[in-house]
């Protein structure tokens, strides 16, 4: 390694290691540091206020074109789904941003690529020329070659799990779920959280921390009940048929 890339290299983690809040995050900011495009801006540590509370995301990225995405590290010690839903419902819903991305650290961690080539997947205006080159180079390892042909992006904003090919069992690494909500229609894009807003509509007034437990009593844990109830009625029925087939049946051999 150079000098030059060395000093650079020094430099993004001394800048990252001072705003962010988990080795994860320092990864991921710097590699992205080092890819996007100079007209890009990039803040860690975004702080933004909603109509339901204040919140602080673990980065903004504002494209060239003017998209503003939220882009989240989650561990899954530190994160509650369904709290997690709420918030990214209001910062939706109050124009925050366009979409939020939400990443497993241990994809952040292990197969960091498949971060930075979801983002290319789904937005243009947000990597420099040479940074592009690198990632249709890395993403030809895990994506389908068809999706890497430059007309194909950037394409429809979604929830994705970045897999590679499984013609190849021997090489093939797990999958990385990328969850991604939007709060505006463009390009076909489903709305994200009315049914979060429409509730904390009918609770004025009530915090994300209560809007959150009252969700789960009321809709989760019924669900859970249920299921689980389902289940157990199936695998009752299930022994009482291999009861009666051995009845029937004895030790007989197909």
């Amino acid at each position: 390694m150079s000098r030059i890339c060395w000093n650079s290299f020094v430099a993004r983690y001394f800048e990252a290691s001072c705003t962010a809040e988990s080795e994860p995050e320092v990864l991921f900011q710097m590699l992205l540091s080092r890819l996007l495009h100079p007209e890009v801006t990039f803040q860690p540590q975004y702080a933004y206020k909603t109509r339901r509370g204040n919140f602080r995301a673990d980065f903004l990225l504002i494209t060239r074109f003017g998209e503003r995405l939220i882009l989240e590290v989650d561990g899954k010690e530190f994160h509650d789904p369904i709290r997690d839903q709420f918030r990214d419902a209001f910062t939706l819903a109050d124009g925050v941003a366009e979409h939020v991305y939400r990443f497993e650290a241990e994809t952040i961690f292990q197969r960091i690529w498949h971060a930075v080539y979801a983002i290319h997947r789904h937005h243009e205006g947000v990597f420099t020329d040479e940074a592009i080159s690198e990632i249709r180079d890395k993403a030809s390892r895990f994506a389908p070659s068809y999706e890497l042909l430059p007309g194909n992006q950037p394409q429809r904003p979604e929830s994705i799990i970045v897999n590679p090919l499984r013609e190849y069992p021997a090489v093939a690494t797990p999958g990385s779920p990328v969850i991604v909500r939007s709060g505006v229609n463009k390009r076909g894009c489903p709305l994200f959280g009315v049914d979060h807003i429409d509730f904390a509509r009918s609770n004025p007034g009530k915090n994300i921390d209560w809007l959150t437990t009252e969700w789960r009593e009321r809709y989760v844990t019924p669900r859970e009940i249920r299921e689980r109830g389902l289940m157990d009625e199936w695998e009752k029925a299930l022994d009482n048929w291999n009861e009666i087939f051995d009845r029937d049946h004895g030790d007989c051999y197909f």
